[in-house]
């Protein structure tokens, strides 16, 4: 059967998912060109998304037009939650009740959005369409290093999807990224607040960098993010290193590295504080290493890309009143400030304030929290 795709949405994730629609199609042996349409909803800014988008059909068309004329046998959904709720009851509940009525094959639905999760989609659009909610792993290439080894694909299926025969087809559209690892929605929240948790290391080495300039080291964004990758791979042990790191006699003075060990230490350790008091139904170890996973990705990015390059990542994966935002403000809020302090004394030789590691375990774990509890309050709504 020739697979035909709607993508709601003309933005990064749609952009990002090229690769792997590439490799889908080329694993089918079907064509590509001319079965795939992403649906924008700016006619101006679909030129530019021309190189990004390759062989896709672009349209700014009414969707429900598209979706009557392309038949898709898949639909993904990458626009903003607050964007895909609206769609989800006014265009799509119609349509599938429309191709029921006719006795039509209901197209799979691809929820690429955190929120809302599977179980919402079934219960608006209906038990039988088999539908899946995807956290894709957004890196599996920092400056030509290719790292979709430690990627981590979550997904969390409906019924539905589970006991379909299609579930291959997404297996093979997810290749490109990484290991996929299916979960219940709300364990995907909880290992989804992680990955902002590990995200938001970088605003954090930005303050360390940013401290130790100010007492007069030479030292690069880069510099300190090798450091902090050597220190966290010295504290997991867990994958083949593809990034050179510093060691202890390198470009850090010793007081800096050693704050630098214990910072990713305790940034780790708070984060999985939070991962293991929640009740997640998968082994200690299986938690663990999603855990590690997510936590690598962004070390090994601090490590070797410019701070403009990882301001631009968190500009494409925050949306506005999302989860990764919100992880963003706590750390200024709450964070920021006495990190800054704590690595200007070490970058200055000076002893670190007791009980400050202690401090800093607990924020990362409320860090991790807000950011669920900001999920949860957008899967509510």
């Amino acid at each position: 059967m020739q697979e035909n795709i709607v993508i709601l949405g003309t933005g990064f994730i749609a952009g990002y998912l090229n690769r792997g629609l590439h490799y889908l199609f080329s694993e089918l042996r079907q064509p590509m060109v001319g079965n795939v349409c992403a649906i924008g909803k700016h006619p101006e800014k679909l030129a530019s998304r021309t190189n990004i988008l390759k062989d896709c059909v672009l349209c700014t068309d009414p969707i429900d037009s598209v979706l009557f004329k392309f038949h898709p046998t898949i639909l993904i959904v990458a626009v903003p939650p607050t964007v895909s709720v609206d769609i989800a009851k006014t265009i799509l509940l119609p349509y599938y009740n429309t191709l029921r009525a006719a006795s039509q094959p209901l197209p799979d639905l691809y929820s690429f959005t955190p929120t809302p999760d599977e179980n919402w989609y079934a219960n608006i659009l209906g038990n039988d369409v088999s539908i899946v909610k995807i956290l894709p792993n957004i890196f599996t290439d920092v400056h030509g290093i290719d790292i979709t080894s430690v990627g981590i694909n979550t997904i969390s299926p409906t019924p539905a999807f589970k006991d379909s025969n299609r579930r291959v087809l997404l297996d093979i559209l997810l290749t490109p990224y990484g290991k996929t690892v299916s979960l219940s929605a709300s364990q995907a929240l909880i290992f989804l607040a992680g990955k902002i948790t590990s995200h938001v290391c970088c605003e954090a080495c930005f303050c360390i960098h940013e401290a130790a300039q100010k007492a007069g080291l030479s030292v690069t964004l880069n510099d300190i993010g090798k450091a902090f990758q050597y220190a966290q791979r010295s504290f997991t042990k867990f994958f083949d290193d593809p990034v050179p790191s510093l060691r202890r006699n390198d470009l850090l003075p010793s007081a800096l590295l050693e704050f630098m060990q214990h910072f990713s230490d305790t940034w780790f350790s708070g984060l999985h504080d939070f991962t293991t008091s929640m009740p997640v139904c998968v082994s200690d170890e299986e938690a663990l290493s999603l855990d590690v996973y997510s936590y690598a990705l962004n070390t090994i990015a601090i490590a070797v890309k410019t701070k403009e390059e990882l301001e631009q990542d968190t500009k494409n994966a925050a949306t506005k009143g999302g989860i990764l935002e919100r992880g963003v403000e706590y750390f200024y809020e709450v964070i920021e400030s006495e990190l800054g302090n704590q690595a200007f004394s070490a970058a200055c030789d000076h002893p670190i304030s007791s009980g400050y590691w202690e401090t800093l375990r607990s924020q990362v774990c409320s860090l991790s929290r807000e950011a669920y509890e900001r999920s949860l309050h957008l899967t509510s709504h």
